[in-house]
């Protein structure tokens, strides 16, 4: 028998699947860091990339996350992530708000191919920077600022 690799945005949903606290926690984080690498996800969730690969695919698979597509010139590029219909269904009855006060759009999801990798670098940045933070007891983080909420002013001369 061979077994085939299948293709990565195809979807396979076998059985019923139960949401784990770790799910919203994901999809909470998704929705701050808009979209992750399956690294990142697997660094801040999981402590096994193989643990982490396999229920971001159950996620995948029941519409809970969605990937977003991104070149390369050769090679496979790593998976990314962000909140599917599901997960944006699931996120609302976990929070106890209306879906369409999330913040969330499935129009969010769809990035720039240019931006995809100035997105990762800020998402890495932050995730090393909250590591550091949760090791220390002198730091908290307060708030971060995307940069889709800053404004940038022109100065007058």
């Amino acid at each position: 028998m061979i077994h085939r690799r299948r293709h990565w945005d195809q979807r396979v949903p076998q059985g019923r699947l139960k949401i784990e606290s770790r799910d919203i926690e994901i999809l909470k984080a998704l929705l701050d860091y808009r979209f992750l690498a399956s690294s990142q996800i697997q660094r801040k969730f999981f402590s096994s990339k193989s643990f982490a690969d396999r229920r971001l695919r159950k996620l995948y698979d029941h519409g809970i996350l969605e990937r977003i597509f991104r070149p390369v010139t050769q090679g496979r590029a790593e998976l990314l992530y962000a909140i599917g219909s599901e997960g944006a269904r699931q996120l609302s009855l976990y929070l106890g708000i209306p879906r369409d006060k999330l913040g969330w759009s499935r129009k969010g999801n769809t990035v720039k191919p240019e931006f995809v990798q100035h997105q990762l670098d800020l998402n890495s940045m932050r995730l090393a920077i909250e590591e550091i933070i949760k090791k220390s007891s002198d730091y908290a983080l307060l708030k971060w600022e995307s940069n889709l909420k800053i404004k940038v002013k022109q100065r007058k001369n």
